[in-house]
């Protein structure tokens, strides 16, 4: 599987950066697991690790938007909060590891596409914001 992370996701924050590829990475071994029979017992301890790293991810930019008082917070935070919501609301489907195959389509490419798409246009903006300040 060619990466997910490409040049063209950079938003040229090393920091966040450096935490954007590592989730990608934890996308991409979901994946992989999800499509592989041995790897169904490892679902559950991925998804809660990617949770995980996501979260502190997120405060690590939240703290860098409230330290430069970025004027797109609100919505930004908001995208985040909406993003924990659904993560949430998947972690017991995954939880026991024993989820159908379409949904595992499904929540993968959720979360392809909300991570792609989150970081090409909302952290792209904050990336230029925080140009000259980090």
């Amino acid at each position: 599987m060619a990466s997910l992370f490409t040049e063209n996701l950079l938003v040229n924050v090393k920091t966040i950066d450096d935490q954007h590829r590592k989730l990608f990475e934890a996308v991409e071994e979901f994946h992989t697991s999800c499509k592989s029979a041995k790897g169904k017992e490892q679902i559950p301890a991925l998804f809660d690790f990617l949770a995980g790293y996501t979260i502190n991810h997120f405060k690590n930019e939240e703290n860098y938007m409230d330290k430069f008082s970025y004027p797109e917070v609100a919505d930004h935070k908001k995208q985040h909060k909406d993003f924990i919501d659904k993560i949430t609301s998947l972690e017991s489907t995954v939880k026991d590891g024993q989820v159908p195959l379409p949904t595992l389509i499904e929540i993968n490419g959720f979360l392809t596409k909300w991570l792609i798409n989150h970081i090409s246009k909302t952290d792209k903006k904050l990336g230029a914001f925080l140009k000259d300040k980090v």
